[in-house]
């Protein structure tokens, strides 16, 4: 998933990334790496996570990342914990008349075997163990979202749904999918010209994003970092000397809608458009600017020579041609009463002949 990101981010066409999460959490393994270059992406372009259902545990790690986290009306988010199971078996072994001798080098290599209860020397190494990832689960987060890491811990790895995770700060706002890809693409409309480019001074600096909700006051760092309007507003070199801006939503969904409207328009638009329809979908579905479209249609066949006949190629096609078509329309006049009625009449006789009659 990582590497994906790396390439979008490369990639000139893919101007801003949304994550869509769905997930209860997974492994300790990869989980804090992947976080990781999540974070390390940010500043070039928009990152936007949504707890669309949920992103907890491993999965509210890489979400946290993210240059901002939103969440559905029924998402949840959190349970930033750490957790490890030990099951004893030796009973029920026992009870089938099974004994297990481990044969081993090592005074740790049989450690937590499920074959015998749990020693009291080994149960404390392992939850130092998980103590020690849990405080690196508290930092990241921390890192990631701005907030204090005992108010993390005062979550006591619960999970909070919409309205609850906003005010406990690990989310900035409750939106949907389908309204974010709205916003984004809107963004791209006004900052991103033909060219795929951004425009001089929409770069995007680390940072936590500004939220439509503040987090309750026991949430706050102890320091506050500086909050950047990067999902917000994509802002002109002007005016990024002047802080961020203030962008309704609605403005910014309606915007972004007349803007896909007048593109799908321009490329429908196009002499060449209904001659083929095939490149014309892929022009709009794959979001080509009314320019780039252009230059697609341009080469494709003209309108005029998709509907001409084709030439006849060779003497034989020549021959055919000269010929004509008959007169076959495909739709007959109705057979008459009386060649049904003698074709029944032959069908019958026939059965009696071979004892095939009811």
């Amino acid at each position: 998933m990582a590497a994906d990101m790396e390439d979008a981010m490369a990639h000139p066409d893919v101007h801003a990334i949304l994550q869509v999460y769905d997930t209860p959490g997974g492994e300790v393994a990869g989980a804090f790496e992947y976080g990781q270059r999540i974070f390390d992406m940010r500043g070039r372009k928009p990152i936007v996570a949504i707890a669309d259902g949920m992103a907890a545990s491993a999965g509210y790690l890489g979400a946290s990342a993210a240059d901002e986290v939103v969440i559905t009306t029924t998402g949840y988010v959190g349970s930033i914990g750490v957790v490890m199971r030990h099951v004893d078996f030796s009973r029920a072994l026992a009870n089938e008349g099974i004994q297990v001798t481990h044969i081993f080098a090592g005074s740790h290599k049989v450690d937590g075997n499920p074959y015998e209860p749990l020693p009291v020397a080994v149960r404390e190494h392992l939850q130092a163990d998980i103590e020690g990832l849990y405080t690196m689960f508290v930092q990241a987060v921390s890192k990631h979202r701005g907030l204090n890491e005992q108010a993390i811990r005062d979550t006591g790895a619960a999970v909070f749904r919409g309205q609850a995770a906003i005010s406990a700060g690990l989310a900035s706002r409750i939106s949907t999918t389908d309204s974010l890809i709205t916003e984004l693409s809107a963004r791209r409309a006004r900052t991103y010209p033909a060219g795929g480019q951004p425009a001089h001074g929409t770069a995007v600096s680390k940072g936590a994003l500004m939220s439509s909700t503040a987090p309750e006051a026991g949430n706050q760092p102890a320091s506050p970092p500086v909050a950047t309007s990067a999902l917000s507003a994509r802002i002109s070199g002007a005016e990024a000397h002047a802080g961020p801006a203030q962008v309704s939503p609605d403005a910014v969904r309606a915007e972004g809608a007349a803007a896909e409207r007048a593109r799908i328009s321009a490329i429908l638009g196009h002499a060449n458009a209904s001659a083929n329809p095939a490149i014309t979908r892929q022009c709009i579905d794959t979001g080509l600017t009314a320019e780039q479209a252009k230059g697609f249609l341009d080469a494709a066949t003209p309108a005029a020579a998709a509907t001409a006949p084709a030439a006849a190629s060779n003497q034989f096609a020549q021959a055919m041609t000269a010929l004509g078509n008959p007169a076959v329309s495909g739709v007959e006049s109705a057979v008459p009463d009386a060649a049904v009625a003698s074709a029944a009449q032959s069908t019958a006789g026939w059965a009696r002949a071979f004892g095939t009659s009811s």
